[in-house]
């Protein structure tokens, strides 16, 4: 080979070389830390509702497969405009509206996909509401799911996170779930309902009925993950 042809392969080669090493390299995709999961309905009960400016609305779910059981989760689920809403009470079934949506009904829905963040994240296609307002029924929803534990209130003080407005303090007194419970501290959910037992049935009370030295029933959320209360009653005294 001619003795410049071999200077300027070199060349060439070393040009590929330098030229090849400098490429930008792409960093690492970042892993996701959300899992989609696709098709899911699913029975529960509404714990919050807000109705937003757009014509849609956002409620907090939790999940319910076996009464006994109570809520084994809750999510965060967008009901936009164009959602299907029906109302089957009675085992007739008719169409309804966002108006018709209340804290404390039981439910069931349908989301195309869920982000497994905490809470769980999902937009609904149908919602079908399966209970009356039990603002208009009085019906507590801890007479379909068992409460999670009852207690005397110790001591109570003032919250300013958005969802909690009053943190609670209880001797427990009965935890089925939880026989080693002896204290708990809950957070009082801001759309929570509050009741009294009557000897007549039951009546809605505000925040400010509760007071130290009551005993009352507390229906959690989530089982004790973020030890929020979706309800309380006052109970009714044995004495």
């Amino acid at each position: 080979m001619n003795p410049y042809k071999k200077i300027a392969f070199f060349i060439t080669v070393l040009l590929c070389v330098i030229i090849t090493s400098c490429q930008p390299i792409s960093p690492p995709q970042p892993t996701p830390t959300e899992t989609i999961i696709n098709g899911f309905h699913m029975q529960g009960a509404i714990l919050y509702f807000e109705k937003l400016k757009k014509g849609d609305a956002v409620i907090h779910f939790g999940e319910i497969k076996d009464p006994a059981e109570g809520m084994i989760g809750y999510g965060f689920v967008h009901i936009p405009e164009d959602c299907e809403i029906l109302k089957r009470l009675d085992g007739e079934e008719e169409e309804a509206s966002l108006e018709d949506l209340a804290v404390g009904q039981m439910a069931e829905i349908f989301v195309p996909e869920i982000l497994e963040s905490y809470p769980w994240q999902a937009t609904a296609t149908k919602v079908i509401i399966t209970s009356p307002d039990p603002k208009k029924s009085l019906r507590p929803l801890s007479l379909v799911l068992a409460p999670d534990f009852e207690g005397i209130i110790t001591a109570t003080h003032e919250q300013t996170e958005p969802f909690h407005s009053l943190m609670i303090t209880l001797e427990i007194t009965s935890a089925p779930k939880y026989p080693e419970l002896k204290e708990e501290t809950v957070a009082l959910d801001r759309q929570a309902l509050l009741w009294e037992e009557t000897a007549s049935g039951y009546e809605l009370i505000s925040r400010d009925a509760l007071v130290l030295g009551q005993k009352i029933s507390v229906l959690l959320k989530d089982q004790r993950l973020d030890g929020i209360a979706s309800e309380i009653i006052v109970l009714l005294n044995e004495e």
